[in-house]
C-alpha cells in the first residue's frame, strides 16, 4: 500500500493499456479512479475509508509515481475521447507512438544467448548504478526537505521561448483546445528532464545544454501526442 511507502518512488506497469483505460474511464464502479491517479501523479496519496479497516487509507502520505502503459495504438484510440485529453489525467502522460517495422525474413529467426547474464554481470547496469549512487549521495537531503536547483538566465530564456514556440505551433488550430492541456504539461516535463540531466552532470544549476537536450526529446513527445490526439478525434467521429 502506498500509505506504507511514504515519500518513496513507486512504479505502475500496465500492459494492454486500452483495457485499463476502458475500465477506469467507462466503468461506473471505478468512478473516481482517474481522480485518484491524478492526485497520485501530483504526489498526494488520498485517504480512503472502507468497511474493512485493513483496507482503509487513513494516514497522510506522499508518493513519487511513475506509470508506464503499453498497448496497441488503434485499440487505445478507440476507448479514449477528446474530453479525456482535455481533462487533468491524460495530459500528464508522455506519448510514444510508432509504426510496426516492415516484415523481413530475419524477424522470424529465433536466437539464443551463449552466456547467462545477471544484473551483476552487465557493465552498463553496473556503471549506471555506481553513477546513480554517487548522484544520490550528492543530492541527498534530510526527510521532508528539498534542495533546489535553478535554471541559469540563459536556460530560463530558452525555456520561456520554448513555451511560446509550442503555443504558436497550435494557436488557431481546430484541435487547439484538445492539445493545450498536454502542451502546458509538456513544458513542465521538459523542465524536469533538464533538472535530472543537470543532476546527472553534478551541476548545481540547469544549464542551457540541459534545456536544449530536453527540448530536442520533447519534439518527439509533441509529435506523438499530436498523432494520438488526431487518432482519438478520428475514432470519435467514426463512433458518431
Amino acid at each position: 500500500r502506498l500509505s506504507e511507502r511514504d515519500g518513496l518512488v513507486s512504479f505502475i506497469h500496465r500492459d494492454e493499456i486500452s483495457g485499463f483505460f476502458h475500465e477506469t474511464l467507462q466503468k461506473s464502479y471505478l468512478a473516481g479512479s482517474v481522480e485518484r491517479l491524478t492526485a497520485l501523479y501530483d504526489g498526494e496519496v488520498m485517504r480512503t475509508m472502507r468497511a474493512s479497516a485493513n483496507t482503509s487509507q487513513t494516514q497522510d502520505a506522499t508518493t513519487i509515481l511513475n506509470f508506464l502503459g503499453l498497448g496497441i495504438e488503434a485499440h487505445t484510440a478507440e476507448v479514449l475521447t477528446s474530453q479525456h485529453f482535455q481533462s487533468g489525467f491524460l495530459p500528464r502522460f508522455l506519448w510514444c507512438v510508432d509504426d510496426a517495422p516492415d516484415w523481413t525474413p530475419s524477424r522470424e529467426t529465433i536466437g539464443q544467448g551463449t552466456k547467462r547474464l545477471t544484473n551483476d554481470d552487465d557493465p552498463v547496469i553496473k556503471t549506471f548504478c555506481n553513477r546513480f549512487s554517487k548522484i544520490r549521495h550528492k543530492w541527498d537531503t534530510a526527510p521532508g526537505t528539498a534542495k533546489p536547483i535553478y535554471l541559469t538566465e540563459e536556460a530560463l530564456r530558452r525555456l520561456n521561448q520554448y513555451a511560446l514556440d509550442t503555443k504558436y505551433l497550435i494557436q488557431g488550430d481546430d484541435k487547439e483546445p484538445l492539445l493545450e492541456p498536454s502542451r502546458v504539461r509538456m513544458l513542465w516535463a521538459v523542465w524536469k528532464v533538464a533538472a535530472l540531466l543537470a543532476m546527472y552532470d553534478y551541476s548545481e544549476q540547469i544549464e542551457l545544454d540541459h534545456i536544449l537536450y530536453a527540448i530536442r526529446e520533447s519534439e518527439i513527445w509533441f509529435s506523438d501526442m499530436t498523432r494520438m490526439a488526431e487518432n482519438v478525434t478520428a475514432t470519435g467521429h467514426e463512433r458518431q
